[in-house]
């Protein structure tokens, strides 16, 4: 692997990780149901110092994946950061990935006693377009509640009805939509994190419990929703909906004190 340019002090014994290479493209994920637009990046484990040396056993290197529309890798945004694993899924859309456009990826190593790789050469990626056959994405995500509070809160996500295709074109009639939801405690809604609230529900509503989901007290959650066709093909996830779960309010006040009130 390429070795690291960086000026070490001769008298240090600190050693520096070797560049991370993206060695295996842009992969397709198949999802049980159809073609669905997942992606996966991976990268070769690194296991060596730039010196060649090998790293110790008993130290573990995690890595971090970022993408950009700047060939120079300015402004990166994370894909997924601290994972021991060589791989990262993610959504196009959720990332906000322009279709048609190209994107460049990058990454890090980072080893558990702290010395870092610097990034690796760009990897450049021509978004491609959604199928003309694939939903398009559910949309105005809203959040009501709580609606119950018998044996525990119940909150109703709702979101519009999905009538046309991805590229705007009304659905072929005879369709019809299902839906699915999920929730995630991550922003960029990394496939990972998802948990499904329901699977394959008719209505463009559901009702549940954010405790009996897991969901943390007063933790930034996010929703989103993707639709499915009978004939299989899905959308991209929904914009997310972010969400502070079972929030239990304010604290009381405190420091109360009473003072004469001077005539």
């Amino acid at each position: 692997m390429e070795p690291v340019m960086r000026r070490v002090n001769p008298d240090s014994m600190a050693r520096y990780l070797p560049r991370l290479f993206m060695t295996i493209a842009i992969l397709l994920v198949l999802s049980p149901h159809a073609l669905a637009e997942m992606r996966t990046i991976s990268w070769a484990p690194v296991t060596t110092y730039a010196d060649g040396t090998p790293i110790e056993t008993g130290k573990t290197v995690t890595y971090s994946s970022y993408w950009t529309t700047d060939p120079n890798l300015g402004s990166l945004r994370a894909i997924v950061t601290a994972t021991t694993a060589t791989s990262a899924t993610f959504d196009p859309g959720v990332q906000g990935m322009t279709r048609g456009g190209t994107v460049y990826f990058t990454g890090k190593a980072v080893l558990s006693t702290g010395e870092e790789s610097a990034l690796s050469p760009a990897y450049a990626w021509v978004v491609p377009f959604l199928s003309s056959s694939s939903p398009d994405a559910p949309k105005n995500l809203g959040l009501a509640g709580p609606i119950s509070s018998g044996g525990g809160e119940v909150w109703r996500l709702t979101w519009n009805r999905v009538s046309t295709y991805a590229d705007g074109a009304p659905l072929a009639p005879g369709r019809t939509v299902r839906y699915t939801a999920y929730w995630s405690d991550d922003p960029a809604l990394s496939a990972g994190s998802l948990r499904e609230l329901s699977s394959l529900a008719s209505d463009p509503a559901l009702d549940f419990d954010p405790i009996s989901r897991m969901m943390t007290k007063n933790r930034k959650t996010y929703l989103a929703v993707r639709a499915i066709l009978d004939t299989g093909e899905e959308s991209t996830l929904s914009p997310a909906l972010q969400w502070v779960a079972a929030n239990a309010g304010p604290n009381a006040p405190t420091g109360g004190s009473i003072k004469k009130k001077n005539r």
